[in-house]
């Protein structure tokens, strides 16, 4: 009995809990997993939906309007379709995601996408069509879900 009641002392059981399933939340790496995904399906749908609403292939090549244009609706639909997957796979999987956090990490995910689409045409891997857009949407959607964890462990952290 000694053992039993020293166990519960240090918190390794709790008698009068709610019942354990009630009790588990996602791990902190769990939580980034699913909101990633969530991120990475959105970005890809957001860009799928950019395309289509651009129709670049209706671009001249010296049209730098509507190439512009192509670039900024696809941008848009991705910034916004990442978060959106972020915060819904998070708040159905109860991983408590931060939508601002989402919306500030979906900006620099992005940047950061561009960024890699940047670097693989340095390095002379040209990158088009289906591998640029797994590409882009890999990072942006990872990046959504460290934004998303970063606020909401922030927000964690300030309310303790």
């Amino acid at each position: 009995m000694a053992t039993l009641s020293r166990v519960a002392m240090l918190g390794a059981v709790n008698l009068t809990a709610a019942p354990v399933a009630a009790q588990v939340t996602p791990s902190v790496g769990r939580a980034f997993v699913w909101e990633a995904t969530g991120g990475v399906l959105g970005s890809a749908a957001g860009i799928g939906l950019g395309l289509a609403i651009a129709e670049p292939d209706e671009c001249d090549a010296e049209d730098l309007a509507c190439i512009l244009r192509g670039v900024g609706a696809v941008g848009v639909a991705a910034a916004i379709a990442a978060p959106v997957g972020t915060y819904l796979i998070g708040s159905a999987l109860d991983t408590q995601p931060s939508l601002w956090g989402a919306v500030l990490g979906s900006i620099a995910g992005l940047a950061a996408g561009a960024g890699v689409i940047k670097l693989f045409d340095e390095t002379g891997n040209d990158v088009e069509g289906a591998a640029a857009v797994v590409a882009v949407s890999l990072t942006h959607g990872v990046v959504t879900a460290v934004g998303s964890r970063l606020v909401a462990s922030m927000r964690r952290e300030v309310g303790e």
